[in-house]
């Protein structure tokens, strides 16, 4: 069987440059351009997206998954630290909202929270 006729679900094929999630995070801030067009947050959230539908249409088993659990705990950080009104939006409608409006200044933003999230999880 090559590899076209594998199961959906059963093959998980990822670029060696990007091995994990923080590694493409990371290349998506130094080149938003060659990922998302222009350094925009609305786009960055929708590049999101659509890695986790594409785990979730091709049935990635959980632990194979880069978006969920990480996108939760994520999200709810931001929510904790930086959402005191509890308002229901994601970090990054939050980041877009907190820029007043401005597409790179909430890319910027929502990057510096990650950072200190990143930061964060590695002093626990």
């Amino acid at each position: 069987m090559s590899q076209d006729d594998a199961p959906v679900g059963h093959q998980l094929n990822r670029p060696e440059r990007y091995p994990d999630l923080a590694t493409l995070l990371e290349e998506i801030r130094r080149k938003p351009g060659m990922f998302l067009g222009s350094m925009a947050i609305t786009r960055l959230c929708h590049f999101l997206d659509g890695i986790e539908f594409a785990e979730e249409i091709h049935k990635l088993p959980a632990e194979a998954r880069w978006i969920r659990p990480w996108r939760d705990d994520f999200e709810e950080w931001v929510a904790a630290n930086y959402n005191a009104s509890r308002w229901t939006l994601s970090s990054f409608s939050l980041a877009y909202l907190s820029a007043r409006f401005s597409e790179e200044e909430g890319f910027r933003l929502w990057y510096r929270w990650y950072d200190e999230y990143q930061a964060s999880r590695r002093e626990s």
